[in-house]
Order: C-alpha cells, then sequence, then structure tokens
C-alpha cells in the first residue's frame, strides 16, 4: 500500500496543479458572490454546499479551497478503494486499479470543478467504502458508522433525488454492521429489515433537519425550484389544446404559449432541438432574474395540475424522450476557465490545464465517447446486479452500489433537466467500483478453492480423516 499511496498522492498532486484554482460553472460563480456577501444566500444551490464551501473560504482564505477539499476526498477515497481491493484479492495489481478516481478520464474530468454532483459522489463512495471497513475492520465499526452515517446525510443535502440511491448501501452496512458484532444475520433478515428502515428514517429525518437549520441560519431566498420541472413538462410535454382550455389562471397559460414559440423560434435559429431548461431557454427567468423564482409559482403548479394528469400518455412520452437523452448524449465533460467582473479564475498553469483537457477531449472523449454517457453506467450497473448474484461472481457489496446507481438514474426520470456529464459522475464511479469488486471477489473465492484443496491433498497425504473445512465467512459477503 506505501507505493500505491504514494503514486496516489502524485497523481491528486497533478490534478490539483492543472485545475488550480479551480474550474467553475455558472452556478458556482452565482455561489461565490454569495460566499463574498454580494448577494445574499439562496437555496437555487444547495444551501449545504455553500455553507460548506464559505467556511473552508473563512478557514483558508480562499474559494480555492474547495478544490484542495474534494481532490483530497478523492485521493482519500482511491486508496481506500485500494485496500479494500488489496484485502480482497491479494494482488497488487488489482489494488492499483483502486486509483481510477485519480487517473481515469471521466473521473479526473471535473474532480477539479465545483459542481455538487462531485460532492454528492465523493459522499456516496466514502459511504460505500466505510461499509466495507466494517467487515474488514470490525473493531473500528462506530467510526465507520459515523462516518457513513455523516456521507450519506451530506449526499442527500447536496442533491435530494440521491435520497434513494442511499437505501441499499444503509441496508448492506447493517447487515454487515450485525455481522461484525457476532450476530447471526442470516436467520434474522426481518431483524436486519426493521433497522434499515430505522436507520434510513434516522438519515432523512437528520436531512430534514439539517436542511431546515441551515436555511435559518443563513437566511436563504425560497425559489420553488421544482417549478421548473414543471415548466418543463407543461411546455415540451403538452398538447397546445391541453393548455388552452385547461382550468388554470389566464396569464399563466399565456406566459406558457408565449414561452413555447420563443423556443421554436430559437430551435429555428441556432438549428438545434430545445426539449428542457425552459427557464432559461424560453420561459423567462424569475420575477427577480436570474437564479429567482418565476412571478406565480402557484399558477404552474395550478396549471400542470390541470393538464399533466389528463394526459399521462403525453407526459410518459415527454420524459422517456428527455430520459433517453440523458443517457445517450452528453456535455460539459471538463470544464472552461472562468473570466469575468464578477469572478475571475483563470488557471494558474495554463500549459498543464491544456494538458488535462488534452487528455480527457482528445485522448477520452474524442475516440471513447461511451465512456462519458450515462447510458454506459447504467447498463454497466444493470449487467453488475445480474453477475453480482452469480454464485462464482457473488458480491453483496457490489450488489449494493448497482443497485444505488440504478435507482439514483431512475429518478432523472420525471427530473431530468439536461445532459450534462456531471449528472452521470456517480453512476461511473460506482460502476467501476462494482465491477473491480467483482474482479477482486473472483479472485478471492478461487484463493480460498485453492487453499482448501491444498489442505485437502495435505490430510490424503498423512492418511489423516479429512475434518470439515470451515468456510470464510466473508467470502459471499464482498
Amino acid at each position: 500500500m506505501g507505493v500505491l499511496a504514494v503514486i496516489g498522492t502524485v497523481l491528486a498532486g497533478l490534478i490539483i496543479f492543472a485545475m488550480y484554482p479551480g474550474g467553475i460553472s455558472p452556478d458556482g460563480v452565482f455561489q461565490v458572490r454569495q460566499i463574498r456577501g454580494e448577494v445574499p444566500y439562496n437555496d437555487w444551490q444547495p444551501v449545504s454546499m455553500t455553507w460548506t464551501w464559505h467556511q473552508l473560504t473563512n478557514v483558508f482564505g480562499t474559494v480555492t479551497a474547495l478544490l484542495w477539499a474534494q481532490v483530497f476526498f478523492g485521493w482519500v477515497c482511491a486508496l481506500l478503494t485500494s485496500y479494500v481491493l488489496l484485502k480482497i484479492s491479494r494482488r497488487t495489481w488489482v489494488a492499483a486499479l483502486g486509483l481510477f478516481m485519480l487517473f481515469m478520464p471521466n473521473m479526473v474530468n471535473i474532480l477539479g470543478v465545483f459542481y455538487k454532483d462531485v460532492q454528492l459522489a465523493l459522499a456516496l463512495y466514502l459511504a460505500v467504502l466505510m461499509m466495507f471497513l466494517v467487515l474488514l475492520q470490525p473493531k473500528g465499526r462506530w467510526v465507520w458508522a459515523a462516518l457513513a452515517f455523516g456521507s450519506l446525510v451530506y449526499a442527500a443535502l447536496v442533491r435530494k433525488n440521491s435520497a434513494v440511491a442511499v437505501l441499499p448501501i444503509v441496508a448492506v452496512f447493517v447487515l454487515w454492521f450485525l455481522r461484525a458484532r457476532g450476530s447471526r444475520v442470516r436467520g434474522e433478515l426481518a431483524k436486519v429489515g426493521v433497522i434499515s428502515i430505522i436507520a434510513t428514517g434516522v438519515v432523512g429525518g437528520t436531512v430534514l433537519a439539517a436542511d431546515k437549520a441551515l436555511a435559518a441560519a443563513t437566511g436563504a431566498t425560497q425559489n420553488s425550484q421544482f417549478t421548473q420541472v414543471f415548466i418543463d413538462d407543461i411546455v415540451f410535454g403538452m398538447p397546445e389544446e391541453a393548455i388552452r382550455s385547461a382550468d388554470a389562471p389566464q396569464a399563466e397559460k399565456d406566459r406558457i404559449m408565449f414561452a413555447r414559440e420563443t423556443c421554436k423560434k430559437r430551435e429555428e435559429q441556432e438549428g438545434r432541438e430545445i426539449i428542457w431548461d425552459a427557464y432559461w431557454n424560453c420561459y423567462g427567468l424569475g420575477v427577480n432574474g436570474a437564479y429567482t423564482e418565476v412571478e406565480d409559482p402557484d399558477a404552474v403548479v395550478a396549471l400542470w395540475k390541470a393538464t399533466v394528469p389528463h394526459h399521462l400518455g403525453d407526459y410518459a412520452e415527454y420524459r422517456a424522450k428527455t430520459t433517453w437523452r440523458f443517457l445517450t448524449s452528453t456535455s460539459s465533460v471538463a470544464s472552461s476557465a472562468v473570466r469575468g467582473d464578477q469572478v475571475d479564475l483563470p488557471p494558474t498553469h495554463p500549459k498543464a490545464r491544456d494538458i488535462h483537457s488534452g487528455y480527457v477531449y482528445a485522448a477520452a472523449y474524442g475516440y471513447m465517447p461511451f465512456m462519458f454517457l450515462g447510458i454506459t453506467a447504467f447498463t454497466a450497473s444493470i449487467a453488475g446486479v445480474v453477475v453480482s448474484l452469480r454464485h462464482r461472481t457473488r458480491s453483496l457489496g457490489a450488489f449494493a452500489v448497482f443497485t444505488s446507481i440504478i435507482l439514483y438514474v431512475l429518478t432523472y426520470f420525471p427530473t431530468a433537466p439536461a445532459d450534462l456529464y456531471r449528472y452521470s459522475y456517480w453512476p461511473f464511479a460506482g460502476a467501476m467500483f462494482g465491477w473491480l469488486l467483482i474482479a477482486a471477489s473472483r479472485r478471492h473465492t478461487r484463493r480460498l478453492r485453492a487453499e482448501k484443496k491444498n489442505r485437502v491433498a495435505k490430510q490424503s497425504r498423512t492418511e489423516k480423516d479429512i475434518q470439515p473445512v470451515a468456510h470464510d465467512s466473508a467470502a459471499d459477503s464482498y
């Protein structure tokens, strides 16, 4: 592990060097302005992320502290992954692949970019690794449980649709935690289920309480951001006649019809199909400008209720279209430097940034675009669920990770707002880890069988009675 730790540290250092002072999106620029006190806290982005970023900035004196934090946690996850794979497979080359978060192009591309999706992936990944430490290092199980709890809470805070993704992780964590205590869990699955439900409830309750506490402490403005999803459903998914005849405020119906016409004109001018993100593309920004609440959110909700439930076929067709686009196309696989009056973050090492971008775009995206398509991670996870349940490749941990990914991706069916790569960051990180787990578990099973065969052969040569060979209880668990 010493050599792998050195390699991992060098790789993390190269990422920081290339990305310094960090990649940032327009949303991130708005968060920086909140941190600097130029605008009030705003719940358009997760308040938990902005608040955490603010605290790091206060401690270290620069917004770049978030770059160090994200890469540090990526480094921790990479080393822990290598440790887990080494313990299971006992092969250094398998463990070396555990550093994938620090060298795979579809990981390093945005590890240094200030996205909530990156933080979500790191938080879920860390919780999964704590799950394995409970089994591999049971003496520290309460420490691992506390770290996993904090990670899952933060993941749900930065992305609400990740709440379902924690369910399989919590279930397997509880199972292994009880096993680490010496409980006979195979005969007490009902007990495992009850405790898992309670644990999930505690995580969910903590998320709700923390969310409200942070909103109250920061005075974050409320923007009814969910209305964006409703606006998309109506503008792009509902028939024109259904909108005109709906029992809803006329002013809102007029705004929706105007938005439809605006989007059509933009499609003709720009030569592209617009199927989502009406708030930014054609509906008009909030009543107080960008990142603010629309003029009449109640009217949007009323119009949605008056149309969508009566045209579920159109709704399903529209959402199938957005989900397919989200899975089969991608954009923003890396971040450009930010230059402007409000926030100016030029790359400190432009040549290193160019090499980094070339590695992502030219060497990877140019020749292997499937590495950045959500459908790749999704189908790999579906296949992983099947393989992880087979006898020769059984891996309960991999099953939990793959199931988490599938549940997470499915939450985008009613909500997919764009085809940005960052939405697939956790699916790719989890899928790669899951398949490495299957490979390591297969190696583990082969080793156990070889050891058993050798013991049997040795006993036969010494003409002793063959005693039952103790079964490694962890063999079926990894």
